[in-house]
C-alpha cells in the first residue's frame, strides 16, 4: 500500500475550506436579505394592527351614533390625521402616530365650532410633550393644526437621547 502525497492533502483541504467559507458567506447574505424582508413585514403588520384598531373604534362610534339617531346638522370632526415632520424610522413613526391619535380621540364627534374653541388647549397639549416608545423617547411639538371634518395635526418630533 502506498502513502498519499502531502501536497494532495493540502490541495483537498484548501478546496474544502473554500467550499465551507462559500457556504457561510452564502448563508450570511441570505440572512441579510431575509432579515430586511422580515422587517418590512413586521412594519406592515404593526401599522395594519393600529389601523384595524382605529377602524374598529370608528365603526363602534358610528354604530352608537346610528342607534342614538343623533345626526346633527352642524358639521362635526370625523377623523384626526397626524403628520410627522422630520421622518422617523417606520416603527417609531407608526407607534407615535397611534399614541397621538389615541390622545386626540376626544376631538372626534365634536362640532367644528367646539374644536375651534379648543385649538389653544390642543396646542398646549403637545407643547414639550414626550412619548416613551419601547427604547426611545420622542419629544413632540404641534406646528400646525387644520380644522375641518378631518383635523390634520402637523407635529415636529425629535428623538431625545435617553440618559442611563
Amino acid at each position: 500500500m502506498r502513502i498519499p502525497d502531502r501536497s494532495r492533502y493540502r490541495r483537498w483541504i484548501r478546496y474544502e475550506m473554500v467550499f465551507f467559507l462559500g457556504m457561510l458567506l452564502g448563508a450570511v447574505i441570505h440572512l441579510m436579505f431575509v432579515g430586511k424582508e422580515l422587517d418590512k413585514l413586521y412594519l406592515t403588520i404593526d401599522s395594519l394592527k393600529h389601523e384595524n384598531s382605529a377602524l374598529e373604534e370608528e365603526n363602534k362610534k358610528h354604530e352608537e351614533e346610528q342607534q342614538k339617531g343623533q345626526l346633527s346638522r352642524k358639521p362635526v370632526v370625523e377623523e384626526v390625521e397626524v403628520h410627522i415632520e422630520p421622518k422617523l424610522d417606520g416603527f417609531t413613526e407608526s407607534e407615535l402616530i397611534f399614541l397621538i391619535k389615541r390622545d386626540t380621540r376626544y376631538l372626534e364627534g365634536k362640532t367644528l365650532d367646539t374644536v375651534n374653541e379648543l385649538h389653544l388647549s390642543v396646542r398646549q397639549q403637545f407643547k414639550d410633550r414626550s412619548y416613551k416608545l419601547k427604547d426611545k423617547v420622542v419629544q413632540t411639538e404641534l406646528l400646525t393644526m387644520t380644522i375641518y371634518k378631518t383635523v390634520h395635526l402637523y407635529i415636529h418630533a425629535k428623538p431625545v437621547p435617553v440618559s442611563p
